[in-house]
């Protein structure tokens, strides 16, 4: 596939790159303002490595990133004196919620999850879920890994990790709360008792849009959020038995 669209173009001045390598020359490039990664697992790691190396902005969506290597990232954040912010909508909200805030008055970050397509499911008919089934999310529309994950509330456990990582906060200090609307994208409760929560209809254009125009809200192209529609909003703790990675990723987090 190369050669042939190197054959088509070699009379202009496209230049043609691909695999690993090219990920990573392409993601290292310092001749820019902000680097959006939304690649998909592990695969995304060191291209944020390699742009937070570069000395250039990093927008988050790739939350593999935080949860294999937050130390290392935040160590070379701080050494080449760039800013990474995140796109996961969870972590966009923390993150709004907490601007002009001190982070020593945090108490604890509520993120908050549908609770997926099972969430009322009972668990002893879990054997007969299929793959396609699995893949109808009931509100965000987004790709197979991360639908997959949120089916079985891993996607909420590696939130978790990377929240630790991102906010400077103890694995204690994190909550998960089952919100069905998934109209509160998280919450923030500080030290007297007061709570900030960021609220929005459930489209990643929001927390992608922020990220690239932060620290400014740009104009919405988009629906706006009609409260008086939605009527109520409801909260349930998450059921750690019929979704056990929830806890098997904060046993992950606390062993290091």
């Amino acid at each position: 596939m190369k050669d042939e669209l190197e054959s088509i173009l070699k009379n202009t001045n496209i230049s043609i790159s691909c695999g690993r390598k090219a990920l990573l020359e392409l993601a290292g490039r310092n001749d820019v303002e902000l680097v959006m990664n939304g690649l998909v697992g592990a695969a995304g790691m060191e291209p944020t490595i390699e742009a937070v190396k570069s000395g250039v902005d990093v927008a988050l969506s790739n939350k593999e990133s935080m949860v294999m290597a937050g130390g290392i990232i935040n160590d070379l954040l701080k050494t080449n004196s760039c800013n990474l912010f995140p796109v996961d909508s969870e972590h966009s909200a923390i993150w709004q919620c907490l601007k002009g805030e001190n982070n020593c008055e945090i108490k604890r970050l509520i993120l908050t999850g549908s609770g997926g397509p099972f969430r009322t499911k009972p668990k002893e008919n879990f054997s007969s879920i299929t793959l396609e089934q699995a893949l109808q999310h009931p509100n965000w529309d987004m790709g197979n890994k991360i639908t997959i994950d949120s089916a079985t509330m891993m996607n909420k456990g590696l939130e978790v990790i990377e929240a630790y990582w991102l906010f400077g906060v103890t694995s204690s200090q994190i909550d998960i709360i089952v919100h069905p609307e998934s109209i509160i994208h998280s919450m923030v409760e500080f030290v007297d008792g007061s709570v900030k929560a960021q609220l929005g209809v459930p489209d990643m254009k929001i927390p992608i849009q922020y990220a690239i125009t932060y620290p400014h809200h740009s104009p919405a192209q988009w629906e706006s959020l009609d409260l008086e529609k939605m009527g109520a909003l409801h909260f349930e703790k998450p059921d750690l038995d019929k979704f056990p990675c929830i806890r098997l990723a904060y046993e992950a987090l606390e062993k290091g």
